[in-house]
């Protein structure tokens, strides 16, 4: 069987300092069926002549300023991969993820549309951390067919875009990134993702999630706590809106049960930043209540492991049935 070719995509703002390392990480890969596609999403900096001097080899698009989402889809569309892979500009790769990642996705066979993999993040201070970790997802086999994605992604965000090798029909059949949604974007595609299936994965860290800069979306959600849980709202309530008849009954009460806890640690954190006292501790008390059933919640029989099997005894189907 023919390598099948793999488009990566890199969006990138003002970011010229760091994109070489990514491209770089890229290029280390050693996979000889690939393209590599930088949008460039309005910077001001030096990111094209960096391109054309350095990585004329590297596909290279401009667009006005719309956010890494617009981006991203941006390279879908002018990209001839079928298996779509994502990069940001200030992360890196390390070698060995694009060919295991198309052979998991090769030996799962067409009806399995997306391959993750692990990924290190690094803290400020140096520390490091696995994605599957901080997701709380331990799957029993090194390497395999996952099972019940929908169930998991419905009740916890897996680091995604860096990690992720999608088959480009799928990618197209859930019509790309959300660009009205400026963070979790990439929550909301891996649920939409979920609903088509059965996953593979590895527990192989193939990616670099380094810390972020100050004007990175990333640090500013931290700072600012009640924007990041009003897009997980948005991003809950449209996976239960379109759970209606295209997910389990499992999968939509932990959505639903999601939605409820996102709802109450929102009123939590908007009440504790009031200037009224009472009203302080009244949302510090419901914020505490709140950390205290979701810790309660993991530990009772409803949260839902990651349920895995071996890719040579799994069922064929095709994903695209699954929205027929």
């Amino acid at each position: 069987m023919p390598d099948p070719l793999v488009s990566v995509i890199i969006p990138t703002y003002n970011r010229a300092h760091s994109l070489g390392q990514a491209i770089e990480s890229v290029l280390k890969q050693r996979y000889s069926e690939l393209e590599i596609i930088v949008i460039d999403d309005g910077s001001t900096d030096h990111t094209a002549a960096l391109l054309a001097q350095k990585y004329p080899q590297v596909s290279y698009a401009w667009q006005s300023n719309r956010g890494p989402s617009a981006a991203r889809n941006h390279g879908v569309r002018i990209s001839s991969g079928e298996i779509i892979m994502f990069l940001d500009s200030d992360d890196t790769w390390l070698p060995g993820k694009v060919r295991r990642q198309v052979d998991l996705l090769q030996k799962a066979g067409s009806s399995v549309c997306c391959c993750v993999t692990n990924a290190i993040l690094r803290g400020e201070r140096g520390e490091h951390r696995l994605s599957f970790e901080v997701a709380e997802i331990f799957p029993r086999l090194p390497q395999g067919l996952w099972t019940n994605p929908s169930q998991v992604l419905a009740s916890r965000f897996l680091f995604f875009n860096q990690v992720a090798a999608v088959r480009r029909d799928a990618l197209l059949l859930c019509k790309g990134f959300d660009e009205q949604l400026t963070l979790l974007e990439d929550w909301d595609l891996a649920l939409r993702l979920s609903e088509l299936g059965s996953w593979v994965y590895t527990i192989e860290p193939f990616a670099v999630w380094n810390p972020n800069s100050n004007e990175s979306l990333v640090t500013r959600a931290s700072k600012d706590r009640i924007s990041l849980r009003e897009s997980a709202l948005c991003v809950q309530k449209n996976a239960l809106a379109r759970a209606q008849g295209a997910l389990d009954q499992s999968s939509m009460k932990l959505l639903d049960r999601k939605i409820k806890s996102t709802q109450h640690e929102l009123l939590g954190l908007r009440l504790s930043r009031s200037r009224n006292p009472l009203k302080k501790v009244l949302g510090n008390g419901i914020s505490l209540a709140e950390r205290g059933s979701a810790a309660l919640f993991k530990r009772s029989r409803h949260w839902p492991a990651m349920e895995v099997t071996a890719l040579s005894h799994h069922p064929v189907r095709d994903f695209a049935a699954a929205t027929a």
